[in-house]
């Protein structure tokens, strides 16, 4: 008979590798199988909801996505979520079901909600206690995973009383596969026509935190919105009144902090707009530059329309509140970051032997070539067989070179998001993945 101390390290060993087994299990679930999945590009959010449906045609199908978008987008085509009032957009992937091994959703489709669609006059939907409903969803989704439903032929019909308004059914069944309940708020989960049947803004906020997480809109994204967030660790911000930094100094319109211009009057870079207007002749333009906080002289028309235009450069903070165009480190300085991945634990198993296609948003695409977890090729052209796809943006890597985050804690914020391609790969990726996990929460070594 062994000794208890014997026995507790097994059944410590035990309860250890199941607790890794469950977490791999979910790891590898969210990588390839989400049926409501999550995308941040910059500062904009991409909510997709894949639906497969069974036992109806094109033109329902149709019908039921273009509202569900429709509801959740609102008037302008996008929603708002966080402090920082990041954009959502939502969107509606579907597939009709014509494999008779998975009629009625038994078993779904990989990667998809499935809803099995009957005639409310011969089969009505019921739940489980045999009440009639007109369109039923068994449970809610967690963390984008599936939430199966059961819809009738009827679904968004008109409203009586000749108003012209239509039920917002599917949109409400939609609440439910991002992970809302029905009564969440005065809204959409609890009234699918009238004066309150749009989604909350709770609603809108709860469906971003249930699917992309917590803090989804970073706090990078205040800057660039006129208001001087201090508690997002900003100092000024370009388009506040005032701007916020002492004379002498400029906002940075990426990283909303003051800092003195340096102007080269040999290259046309004047420290004011009036030495700029003084030097450049009357057939010259002086410009605003954000990213150097001086004014140029600029004599190329196209060159002032597209890249000094002051109108244009409030355009892409504000709208996209991303990385301006201009910021363009060459890729050799890029490399540094790549090439420290192969010093970090179980980072360099994520590279070992890959090829990245790398998208960085405000720059262009390159790929890199990994052997034995260190980097030998960088291409400025995408590889056609890539093995993971990397993605972020150049605020993000503008900050890692700079020295403001790491590559951990970009990887751990969301701000940098390595996709694996293919089904190996994402097993592969999801056990480098949980150790990755375990190592950034135990150290800071980078």
């Amino acid at each position: 008979m062994e000794n208890n101390k014997t026995g507790h390290k097994r059944i410590f060993a035990k309860l250890a590798f199941a607790f890794s087994l469950v977490l791999f299990l979910s790891l590898f679930s969210n990588t390839a199988f989400g049926q409501t999945t999550c995308k941040l590009t910059g500062c904009d959010l991409e909510i997709t909801i894949k639906i497969a449906f069974s036992g109806t045609d094109d033109t329902y199908i149709n019908r039921m996505a273009n509202e569900i978008e429709s509801v959740w987008n609102g008037p302008n085509g996008f929603q708002t979520t966080g402090e920082c009032k990041c954009n959502v957009t939502f969107n509606v992937e579907t597939m009709k079901i014509t494999d008779p091994a998975q009629v009625n959703c038994n078993p779904p489709p990989a990667g998809y909600h499935c809803v099995m669609v009957t005639s409310f006059n011969t089969n009505p939907p019921k739940d489980t206690n045999g009440t009639t409903y007109v369109a039923y969803m068994y449970g809610v989704s967690h963390g984008g995973q599936s939430a199966n439903g059961w819809w009738s032929d009827v679904m968004s019909r008109s409203v009586e009383g000749g108003t012209g308004e239509t039920y917002k059914d599917a949109a409400h069944e939609a609440g439910h596969m991002m992970g809302l309940e029905d009564g969440d708020g005065n809204g959409l989960m609890t009234n699918t026509s009238g004066p309150n049947s749009d989604p909350t803004q709770d609603n809108i906020d709860t469906a971003v935190k249930n699917v992309c997480g917590a803090n989804a809109c970073p706090d990078r994204c205040c800057c660039g919105n006129g208001v001087i967030n201090k508690d997002k660790g900003e100092s000024c911000d370009p388009f506040a009144s005032p701007v916020g930094c002492k004379a002498g100094e400029s906002c940075c319109p990426v990283c909303c902090s003051c800092f003195r211009p340096a102007c080269d009057l040999t290259k046309g870079s004047y420290a004011t707009q009036a030495e700029c207007k003084t030097a450049c002749g009357e057939d010259a333009r002086c410009y605003y530059n954000y990213k150097t906080g001086c004014w140029d002289c600029v004599k190329d028309n196209v060159v002032v329309e597209i890249v000094y235009d002051p109108e244009k450069t409030r355009q892409i903070i504000e709208g996209a509140h991303g990385p301006l165009d201009q910021i363009h480190p060459a890729l050799e300085e890029i490399r540094p970051l790549f090439e420290s991945l192969a010093s970090v634990p179980v980072l360099s198993d994520l590279i070992f032997n890959n090829k990245a296609n790398v998208y960085v948003e405000g720059y262009k695409d390159f790929s890199l070539v990994f052997e034995n977890g260190k980097l030998i090729e960088i291409n400025e052209a995408l590889v056609s067989d890539p093995t993971v796809n990397i993605r972020t943006d150049i605020g993000t890597v503008q900050d890692i070179i700079d020295g403001k985050t790491t590559i951990v804690s970009a990887i751990q914020e969301g701000r940098a998001v390595y996709e694996p391609v293919g089904i190996l790969n994402a097993i592969t990726n999801a056990v480098s993945g949980f150790f990755f996990g375990i190592f950034s929460f135990f150290t800071d070594l980078i």
